[in-house]
């Protein structure tokens, strides 16, 4: 009944995950596990690859250092996609795409459900008093996407887009503009074990996938957002996007283009001003950042 779909870095799934969705899935299962110990693989071809293997009618794509605290997910999966309307689920997620390359968690409206481990365990749930079972979204998180199989007649990820980073807002926003309706879900909660590493190749994928969605953001709710909020946002990000730029040595060259595109983009004069000596700019704060770009690649 699900295909449980994981991209395996260590070549096969552990034994604690494997029991563990042995032990809470409540339905019939198979687990698709595509070995890329080799790394020969990017996340969007592994999971084209994962759908191509699976038999099942409905698709989890996992990662592998998860764990699932709720038991019988895999009815209440079922009982969310079971919506025609439906395209895709998760467990964290927006309603905001701003112009300005950015991930979900920048949104000034997120909805998440999750335990977040690291050195503290913290059960994340915004807002804290969501009564409704889900909640309709645009982008999710990609720790956890559940889909019926039947959407992947019209969608499919990007092989074009190399890695793995950007696979999730790239496939949320093509599911969006198929017509379906995505949500976060907040009767399943599983336990993540990392938070991730935005290294140069993370940055690079945001902007391209940005990049070939640009004609049709931003997207937000104009009635609980105005236009000038939103570009406030988009300022911020432009800003937050010039400093990791730098941090994870991207070129003089590939910064200064990057940052005035999305300033002429979004009309900002305020950044216009503050941008004017965009070279001298970078060339202080590459010096500067210069010792520690090594720790972002």
């Amino acid at each position: 009944m699900i295909s449980v779909i994981i991209c395996s870095k260590h070549g096969k799934l552990s034994e604690s995950l494997a029991r563990n969705i042995d032990d809470t899935i409540g339905v019939p299962y198979e687990i698709v596990c595509i070995n890329n110990s080799r790394n020969e693989y990017s996340i969007f071809s592994a999971y084209n690859k994962g759908i191509a293997q699976s038999k099942y009618p409905f698709l989890c794509f996992v990662h592998e250092d998860v764990n699932f605290q709720t038991k019988n997910w895999g009815n209440i999966i079922k009982s969310h996609l079971n919506n025609s309307t439906t395209g895709l689920i998760g467990v964290a997620g927006s309603n905001t795409v701003l112009s300005v390359p950015s991930s979900w968690s920048s949104s000034q409206e997120k909805y998440i459900n999750i335990i977040q481990s690291g050195k503290h365990s913290e059960h994340i749930r915004l807002p804290i008093e969501h009564n409704d079972d889900k909640q309709e979204v645009i982008l999710l998180d990609g720790v956890f996407l559940g889909a019926n199989r039947d959407i992947f007649s019209k969608i499919a990820f990007d092989e074009k887009l190399k890695g793995f980073h950007g696979y999730d807002l790239d496939i949320c926003l093509q599911s969006a503009f198929a017509g379906f309706q995505n949500y976060v879900v907040f009767d399943v909660l599983i336990e993540h074990y990392s938070k991730g590493f935005r290294n140069k190749r993370y940055f690079e994928n945001l902007i391209q996938v940005f990049g070939k969605w640009d004609k049709y953001l931003p997207i937000y709710d104009k009635n609980k957002y105005t236009a000038e909020e939103i570009l406030k946002s988009e300022e911020k990000m432009i800003n937050y996007l010039f400093i990791k730029m730098i941090k994870r040595g991207f070129s003089a060259k590939e910064i200064k283009s990057t940052i005035t595109f999305y300033i002429d983009k979004i009309k900002s004069e305020n950044l216009k001003i503050k941008y004017i000596h965009i070279n001298q700019k970078i060339f202080f704060l590459q010096l500067v950042y210069k010792p520690f770009t090594r720790l972002y690649l």
